[in-house]
C-alpha cells in the first residue's frame, strides 16, 4: 500500500490545516496497520470519505451556525416545519445541537448539553455520545470527559481508524461501492455526489484501477 504524502495532500486538501494534515502523515503507518487499512483500494475510500466530512481538511468541528431559517429548513427538514419554528436556532449553533441530536446518537435529553458537547469532530466528524463513549474505550482515551481529544491531531487518526474499524468499514470498501461505503460511514447518502468525486480523485492519485 502507498504510503500518502504532503504532496498528495497539496494536492487534494490545498487549503487544508496544516497541523491535520501532518497529525496523518506522522501517524498514518501505526494507525492504518492497526485497522487493517492495508490495501491501497481501503485507503482511498477511507480518504474519499475524510476529504468530504472535513472539506478537504479545512473544518474539523461541525459548525451548526446557520444565518437564516430558510436555511435551517433545508438542512433540517423534519425538525423545523416552518420558518416561525427555526427562528430561535437562527446563529445559536449550542441551542440547534442539542435540539437536532438530544435523544440521539446516545445522547441525553436536550437540556443535558449532549447534543453540542458530542457534536461532530475530527476526520470523520464522529457524532454523538454512543460514539464517542466507543472509540473512547477502543482507543484508551476519555473521550466522554474529553471530546476536544477526537480533533487533536495526536489523537485524532486514531480516533478515525477506530471508527472506521467499529463499522467494519475495510469489508465494505472492498466492495469498491461508493454508495455503500457513505451509508456505512454516514448513516445515510449526504454528499454522495462529492464522495463520489473524492474518492475517484483519490483511487486515480493512489494508481487505483
Amino acid at each position: 500500500m502507498k504510503l500518502l504524502t504532503q504532496e498528495m495532500f497539496d494536492r487534494h486538501w490545498p487549503d487544508g490545516d496544516d497541523a491535520m494534515i501532518d497529525g496523518i502523515l506522522s501517524q498514518q503507518q501505526t494507525a492504518f496497520a492497526a485497522v487493517e487499512i492495508n490495501s491501497d483500494l481501503r485507503l482511498a475510500h477511507f480518504m474519499g470519505q475524510i476529504t468530504v466530512e472535513c472539506e478537504e481538511g479545512k473544518v474539523f468541528t461541525e459548525g451548526l451556525s446557520y444565518s437564516t431559517p430558510a436555511r435551517l429548513m433545508k438542512i433540517y427538514e423534519s425538525h423545523f416545519p416552518t420558518l416561525e419554528s427555526a427562528l430561535p436556532y437562527v446563529r445559536n449553533p449550542a441551542k440547534l445541537a442539542n435540539f437536532v441530536y438530544g435523544n440521539r446518537l446516545g445522547n441525553r435529553g436536550t437540556d443535558s448539553g449532549d447534543g453540542y458537547l458530542y457534536r461532530g469532530r475530527g476526520y470523520i466528524q464522529l457524532t454523538g455520545r454512543d460514539n464517542y463513549r466507543k472509540m473512547g474505550l477502543i482507543t484508551g482515551l476519555d473521550l466522554l470527559a474529553h471530546p476536544e481529544l477526537a480533533l487533536d491531531p495526536k489523537h485524532a487518526l486514531e480516533v478515525t481508524c477506530a471508527f472506521w474499524k467499529d463499522k467494519n468499514a475495510n469489508a465494505v470498501a472492498d466492495r469498491n461501492s461508493v454508495i455503500a461505503m457513505t451509508k456505512c460511514v454516514n448513516g445515510g447518502v449526504n454528499g454522495l455526489h462529492d464522495r463520489i468525486a473524492a474518492t475517484a480523485a483519490w483511487k486515480a492519485e493512489l494508481g487505483v484501477s
